[in-house]
């Protein structure tokens, strides 16, 4: 059979293997669509092609829009400013009921038997420490009671009242309370000297007293009497040890602090 030779400046006829049209490289690209493709609402936007309905605008990153966490931490902050004014809220009312107590003059206190006859000769006495108490506390407290205890010749004569009030500087205030309560034109010096308890046997905070006592009418006679005292936000007492018939201090069967701590157990509550 002769061969015809193709002429080669006419196209090849590759029958029906022939492709309509070749596209051009994308040069990795996306492709866009054909007009008219639908796109998801809020999908990926192909590239150049048009935003679907509720879909980021074209150059907007892919998928729905963050939420800002500001509102979040803004309510987290709220939140712990709440739980913090309410604990402290619980914790001050805690407070006010701790420290709520009233006073009062029992048949015994501090394992000691009520004595009305020495009570009938200190009056004197109880009223000075009822001005000291007074003065102390810038007279806000008031609803004064006072009884006489002891055992043998012990005897402690406590004062003590009722108020709402503040006691800075414990040692310093008390010494000059007491200073002013005991003043004597007639030539009767007081110097009292004051110390913290420890323990105050409760709430609020406890004194120990000496208090140096000298006249220089007619002659020079010296002595010494020791007080204790505590005072709460709600109370304020003071317990005299009362020196014997002699006049002298004398002993005592327990130191000053725990004679007033026993009391106090019995006269407040």
């Amino acid at each position: 059979m002769p061969f015809n030779r193709r002429d080669p400046m006419q196209p090849l006829n590759l029958g029906p293997l022939a492709v309509a049209s070749v596209p051009s490289p994308s040069h990795g690209r996306p492709v866009p669509p054909p007009p008219g493709t639908p796109v998801p609402p809020g999908g990926a936007i192909p590239h150049g092609g048009p935003a679907g309905p509720g879909g980021p605008f074209p150059g907007a990153p892919y998928g729905p829009p963050r939420r800002g966490g500001g509102n979040k931490a803004l309510g987290f902050l709220i939140g712990g400013v709440v739980v913090f004014l309410m604990l402290c809220a619980g914790g001050y009312v805690m407070y006010l009921a701790y420290t709520d107590h009233e006073l009062s003059t029992p048949a015994t206190a501090g394992g000691m038997s009520r004595d009305y006859d020495t009570e009938t000769k200190s009056v004197e006495a109880a009223d000075k420490l009822e001005r000291a108490i007074s003065v102390a506390t810038d007279y806000k407290v008031s609803g004064f009671v006072s009884a006489v205890y002891g055992t043998g010749d012990e005897k402690y004569l406590f004062v003590g009242g009722t108020g709402d009030h503040q006691f800075k500087y414990p040692e310093q205030t008390f010494d000059s309370a007491l200073g002013t309560a005991f003043a004597n034109p007639d030539g009767v010096v007081y110097n009292p000297t004051s110390s913290k308890m420890v323990d105050a046997g409760g709430d609020g905070v406890g004194l120990t007293t000496t208090l140096n006592i000298t006249a220089t009418r007619p002659t020079t006679v010296t002595s010494t009497v020791f007080l204790g005292a505590w005072s709460t936000r709600t109370t304020f007492a003071i317990v005299m040890h009362i020196p014997d018939t002699t006049g002298k201090a004398g002993t005592t069967k327990l130191p000053l602090s725990d004679t007033v701590k026993n009391i106090r157990k019995d006269v407040e509550d």
